[in-house]
């Protein structure tokens, strides 16, 4: 771990524990810490950690842009929260806020914990009067029922994601949270929040999807910290669910890591690896670890052009009435991904970084974290 990163996970456990900042270290690169504290979604952490230092001009303005645009967007996204919330309200939509939403209610400053988009559950039935609400609130139209996430943004910051449903594949977890609704508490006139345990779960699975397919970011652990020390969940409910989903021992070393990192918890080789592999990413991961995570070269064109049936099926749902229509629905993806800007050349340069050795020795990492398979996207 290079010392700038060593430091900024400092920097963040000092802010959720309230405590000092840490002394930085001799030798710090400023600009290399606010750059990576940037790529992790945490430069506004690390601004409320050293207001109190002596720092570069230049790097103390940068951070209190940065500091400011959180507190900014998380004041626009609550604004816009309680008209949706609202709205769905005066008609009657049954609702569930997600991630985000609740996570940065248990930070310290609701600003610390910055949403890059809104996640939404809704009941598929209100599909339409979803869409009028959303477009009477300035809202345009992205992705609409092409599957169960629709997609709705506003300018200049404001991105959406209505689901109606947590999870699509694999089938399995699909089954597993097909019931969200039955253990749901009614929080206000029609908006729903999960029970501690499906909350969790949850996460954990979205945590898991993100850093099996692309790799996941410090935001996550910091995330997955803060749920352990401030949701009082059943411990043996969730390992139980976490067992039936087949990523608990996964789940064991990234909670032993959380604490190495924010807690009190003592380092292990296999800990520091994944930690590397962590900050390697930037919020989300990126694509080359995707093309990796799969296989070969040739593993992953194929993956990416021809989906599997599952996965198909959430963009276009008539395939679950007439799968027949599989290759049918193979072309007109191939074809519209083709004309979008710079995605071809995008997928040249994955293809040409993501090597077969490595992607050899990513996937027997993934296995001695825990991970027995991916989770396709």
């Amino acid at each position: 771990m290079t010392r700038e990163a060593e430091y900024l996970i400092r920097c963040v456990s000092a802010v959720m524990h309230q405590t000092s900042a840490p002394t930085p270290p001799e030798g710090l690169d400023w600009k290399d810490l606010t750059r990576l504290a940037a790529q992790q979604s945490m430069a506004n952490l690390l601004c409320y950690a050293v207001e109190g230092l002596e720092l570069p001009p230049e790097v103390a303005e940068k951070l209190r842009e940065l500091k400011n645009k959180a507190i900014l967007r998380e004041a626009t996204q609550e604004m816009e929260l309680r008209a949706i919330r609202a709205a769905f309200s005066e008609k009657g939509i049954r609702f569930m806020p997600l991630k985000g939403v609740f996570l940065k209610t248990l930070y310290p400053r609701p600003d610390l914990r910055v949403m890059s988009d809104i996640d939404i559950l809704f009941d598929a039935n209100d599909r339409d009067a979803v869409q009028e609400s959303m477009v009477s609130l300035g809202y345009t139209v992205k992705d609409f029922a092409l599957g169960v996430t629709d997609v709705y943004q506003k300018a200049p910051i404001m991105n959406l994601e209505m689901h109606t449903e947590l999870v699509d594949h694999p089938e399995r977890w699909r089954k597993h949270f097909a019931h969200i609704w039955d253990a749901a508490t009614l929080t206000g006139t029609c908006e729903f929040a999960m029970s501690h345990e499906d909350f969790y779960v949850f996460f954990l699975a979205h945590l898991v999807k993100h850093y099996a397919n692309c790799g996941t970011g410090v935001r996550s652990i910091l995330d997955l910290w803060v749920c352990r020390h401030k949701i009082p969940y059943d411990e043996a409910v969730v390992s139980a669910r976490l067992e039936e989903l087949g990523i608990l021992e996964f789940v064991r070393n990234i909670e032993a890591l959380a604490e190495v990192w924010f807690g009190e918890g003592t380092a292990t080789p296999l800990l520091e690896e994944i930690g590397e592999f962590i900050l390697s990413g930037g919020t989300f991961g990126n694509r080359t670890t995707a093309a990796m995570a799969r296989g070969t070269k040739g593993d992953y064109f194929l993956r990416r052009l021809f989906l599997r049936r599952e996965v198909m099926e959430g963009v276009y749902p008539i395939l679950k009435k007439a799968p027949i229509l599989l290759p049918a629905c193979w072309a007109h993806r191939f074809v519209k991904k083709i004309f979008r800007p710079g995605l071809i050349s995008d997928e040249i340069h994955i293809l040409a970084t993501a090597d077969g050795d490595k992607a050899a020795a990513l996937q027997a990492f993934h296995k001695r974290a825990g991970l027995s398979e991916t989770y396709d996207e």
